[in-house]
């Protein structure tokens, strides 16, 4: 599978970003916050960990009533799995979300680290 948005599409070099050039529920909490708002790997480490909230829950992480509340849930870093399926979910899959929507983009996982967790693994670790 390829995700694509161009919406902010361009060289990461020397490059910002504002909450402006993208979609909320997909900005980390690094650009919405104002900390840091140069391009890096890890705003697509985030959007990524969004995606697969999306793709393993059916619904994104962050929503709200209105953009105020998803931008400070987004900051603050608060999502929970929907009651629905959480128990559907793999400790795995949670462990693997919860080490991607890190509101710290130094903690946040790499995509290195992403392609050695064992949920990435799976039957390859064995």
């Amino acid at each position: 599978m390829k995700i694509v948005d161009f919406g902010v599409a361009g060289i990461a070099t020397n490059m910002t970003i504002n909450e402006e050039a993208g979609s909320l529920k997909y900005m980390p909490p690094e650009v919405l916050s104002g900390k840091d708002k140069t391009v890096t790997p890890a705003i697509d480490i985030w959007a990524i960990g969004c995606i697969l909230f999306a793709m393993v829950c059916g619904e994104l992480p962050f929503n709200g009533a209105t953009n105020k509340e998803v931008k400070h849930k987004i900051i603050e870093g608060k999502y929970a799995f929907p009651s629905a399926v959480e128990k559907q979910l793999s400790p795995e899959i949670k462990d693997l979300i919860a080490k991607i929507l890190v509101v710290d983009p130094e903690e946040r996982y790499k995509i290195t680290d992403i392609e050695r967790h064992y949920w990435f693994l799976g039957d390859k670790m064995m």
